[in-house]
């Protein structure tokens, strides 16, 4: 970002590193700015978090299709004597 001066103050690289997005240290900070910074911040940030929702929703699908691939073979294993795939549904004796 540039201040008045058109010198480079680095200051959104400092805001965009720590956890602080768009959080203006100053009100006169805030002033200097405008809002033309800040709109530019909040559309990055809503890019991020669509692809963290991306992510997390990926890992979650995959996360959900092992779980019940093994249990469904565990189930079918297990049983023992009874040999192979005992659901709930299965009598027992």
């Amino acid at each position: 970002m540039q201040d008045e001066h058109g010198k480079m103050d680095g200051s959104d690289v400092w805001r965009t590193r720590s956890g602080l997005h768009g959080e203006l240290r100053t009100p006169a900070e805030a002033e200097q700015r405008g809002g033309e910074l800040l709109s530019m911040e909040t559309e990055e940030r809503e890019r991020e978090r669509e692809r963290e929702r991306e992510r997390e929703r990926e890992t979650r699908g995959r996360r959900r299709r092992e779980r019940g691939a093994r249990g469904r073979r565990s189930a079918r294993i297990s049983g023992g004597s009874r040999g192979g795939h005992v659901g709930a549904a299965a009598p027992r004796w």
